[in-house]
Formats: structure tokens, C-alpha cells, sequence
């Protein structure tokens, strides 16, 4: 399809200024932000620049955000920038956070909000802490080629998840600042919730407590349930409940 050269040019102008300057809001660039409302400007982001540069451009409370798809390489942090900003140490780990953090966005936008368009208003990190080692279990559970394949055909370091995991110790009751507990499980949680606390992405409380920002709950609301990555991690759990679920019937049978 053929845009007029002065649509596709606000359009691009559009982006460009997403790109600089994070977000577009309507008191600071007025110009800008009333160009995201041409129908015209709309269908060249919706039908070019959301599908070409990989991103999702949202209009949210007087400001127009964008966020890069997971496999968009060019705007978002290389491996390399996550470690340095998540103070990681290696790949498997940034997979672990990853996988954290779409476990907390199952917890907000999960059954509840199926029903009630609503997401929670807080998780517990104990729940998160809870979650993930259960899943972690269920990973151990797999026999080895099937981990294999699952982690090739979801580009997912399982066996380096299971290392990483293995290797934190557990809270005692004796340690009084959680966040410099990085060693121990929920230290960990709290470190790299800490990047998406730092992201303004949401706020912890007393260490004890998840909220989502009034951001992350509007851009998450469209994108959670359509992010193709966030939908193929999903799919990856329900594969391994299916087969540890598969296992135990055989073991059980082979008992009988």
C-alpha cells in the first residue's frame, strides 16, 4: 500500500522522537503527540513501523510510550547491557530473570484477569519465589533429551535455569537486608525485580510486596496476551507439566 510522502514523514517523526526521548507526552510535545491521532499517521505505525522495527507504540494518559518487541535487537539492551544493568553475572542468569519476570506478569494477568479485565493489585514475592521453584522442579523432572529439545525449540537455557537455581541458597531468619542477599533465592528475586523497579516498571514494598506502576499496568494490558515470547514461555510450561504429568502416569503404570 502507498502512503502520502507527508503521513509516512509525520509517522516517521513519530518514532524517531519515541526512539530519543522514551515517550511523547501532550504538554511537552504538543505537535507530536496530536500527530499520533491522524488515522492516516495511525495505519502507517500500525501496518510499517510496528511490524518492521519491531515495537508496539501505545497512547496512554496524555503519553504515547513505545516498547521494542523481545527479539527486536536494535533498541533494546544487548545481552552484555543487561548483565551490567541487572549486575548478572552470566547468560543462564539472564534467562532466570526472564523468566521471573514473566512469571510475575502470569500472577497480575492471569485468571483474574480473564474474568474481570482487571489485573491483581499486588503478588507477594513469595509467590513468585514459590512459582518459580516449582517450575524449576518440574524442569529436573524431564528427561534429559526431552530438556534438550524443549530448550532448542523455545531458545531457552533450561539446563543453565536449573544450575542457576540449584545454586542459590534459601532465606534464613537470621539475614536482615534481603537485597544484599544476591546468593540466596529471594535475594535474587529481589535483584532483579530491582532492574524493573529502576525501569519504573513497578514498585516493591517492603521487600514483601509486588505493584505494578500505572504504566506497566496499561502497556501490559495489550501486550501481555499478544507478545509472541510471552506466549511461546506459556506454551513451554504447559509442555512441561504435560510431560512431567505424562511421566508419573508411566511410572505408575509400570508399578501396577
Amino acid at each position: 500500500m502507498n502512503y502520502e510522502e507527508g503521513v509516512f514523514s509525520e509517522a516517521f517523526i513519530l518514532y524517531q522522537a519515541l526512539i530519543k526521548y522514551k515517550k511523547i507526552d501532550k504538554k511537552r510535545y504538543p505537535e507530536i503527540y496530536r500527530s499520533y491521532f491522524s488515522p492516516k499517521v495511525r495505519e502507517v505505525i500500525q501496518n510499517v513501523i510496528q511490524p518492521d522495527a519491531k515495537v508496539r507504540i501505545f497512547h496512554i494518559d496524555e503519553t504515547i510510550y513505545l516498547v521494542p518487541e523481545f527479539d527486536n535487537e536494535v533498541i533494546t539492551y544487548t545481552n552484555e547491557e543487561l548483565r551490567d544493568a541487572m549486575k548478572l553475572s552470566t547468560n543462564k542468569e539472564l534467562y532466570m530473570a526472564q523468566f521471573v519476570w514473566i512469571n510475575v506478569l502470569s500472577e497480575f494477568y492471569g485468571d483474574q484477569f480473564q474474568y474481570t479485565n482487571e489485573p491483581r493489585t499486588y503478588v507477594k514475592v513469595e509467590e513468585i519465589l514459590r512459582n518459580v521453584e516449582e517450575y524449576v522442579m518440574q524442569f529436573k523432572e524431564i528427561d534429559e533429551e526431552e530438556l534438550a529439545d524443549l530448550a532448542i525449540n523455545y531458545d531457552m537455557d533450561l539446563e543453565g535455569m536449573i544450575e542457576v537455581w540449584g545454586g542459590l541458597r534459601a532465606m534464613t531468619e537470621d539475614l536482615t537486608n534481603f537485597r544484599l542477599a544476591t546468593k540466596r533465592d529471594y535475594g535474587f528475586l529481589l535483584k532483579v525485580l530491582g532492574f524493573w523497579e529502576n525501569e519504573k516498571l513497578l514498585i516493591i514494598h517492603n521487600n514483601e510486596e509486588i505493584v505494578l506502576t500505572e504504566k506497566t499496568k496499561n502497556i501490559a494490558a495489550h501486550y501481555y496476551h499478544h507478545e509472541e515470547r510471552i506466549n511461546r514461555i506459556k506454551e513451554l510450561l504447559n509442555s512441561v507439566e504435560g510431560l512431567v504429568t505424562a511421566k508419573a502416569r508411566g511410572e505408575l503404570n509400570a508399578k501396577d
